[in-house]
């Protein structure tokens, strides 16, 4: 009795070890191309122990997704709550942004142009859709904070917050999934075209 908090342990770190391997082997060789034996090796365990944890490619990328999220959610979070004035903030927002997407390219590209490729079997596909909604939904939330904070200091117009938040995030998500970041040297050329872009339009007057 006293051993099964040690196997679930184990548990945890054999599936934090393959979700790390699929990472390395979907960055090496793309979604489609890779291969489950691949993770395996790359993370020194069977074939039969992938099956054991995820279902499969699909269950490993957005697990790796749910993870990123996760992180994401928690640096915003430390951000929006932190000292300092709203445009430093937005800056370092969107600095943030832009820096989680392009670690998280594999995924961006996959929901850009093949989306069927992350279809599961029912069950699979509704539990890991609801957890990832739930952390956007956060993100969300920690967004409309941000830009609440910005018209109480008087940067931004009177407005809906949560409309604003809308607007900073289609602008931000439009531009990496039409590929406008890889045509800029680095994060920063995009967190002052998107700031020059939403702040004209957003500011007070």
């Amino acid at each position: 009795m006293g051993r099964t908090p040690m196997k679930l342990e184990d548990r945890d770190r054999a599936r934090a070890r393959i979700l790390a391997a699929a990472g390395v082997v979907f960055s090496r060789d793309g979604f489609e191309r890779a291969r489950i034996d691949a993770i395996a090796a790359e993370a020194g365990v069977s074939t039969g122990s992938v099956y054991n944890y995820f279902a499969g490619k699909a269950a490993l990328m957005l697990d790796l997704h749910q993870q990123s999220l996760d992180a994401a959610n928690a640096d915003v979070e430390g951000l929006v709550a932190g000292p300092g004035p709203f445009t430093q903030k937005l800056d370092d927002y969107l600095g943030h942004f832009f820096r989680f997407t392009r670690e998280n390219q594999a995924f961006l590209a996959i929901l850009r142009d093949s989306p069927h490729l992350l279809q599961l079997s029912p069950p699979h596909a509704q539990d890991q859709t609801r957890r990832i909604m739930a952390l956007v939904e956060r993100h969300v939330e920690l967004v409309t904070d941000l830009l609440r904070a910005g018209i109480e200091e008087g940067v931004l117009g009177p407005s809906d917050p949560h409309v604003l938040a809308s607007a900073l995030m289609g602008v931000t998500r439009s531009l990496v999934l039409l590929g406008a970041d890889a045509r800029l040297a680095d994060a920063a050329d995009m967190v002052a075209l998107v700031r020059r872009l939403f702040l004209d339009g957003a500011r007070a007057r």
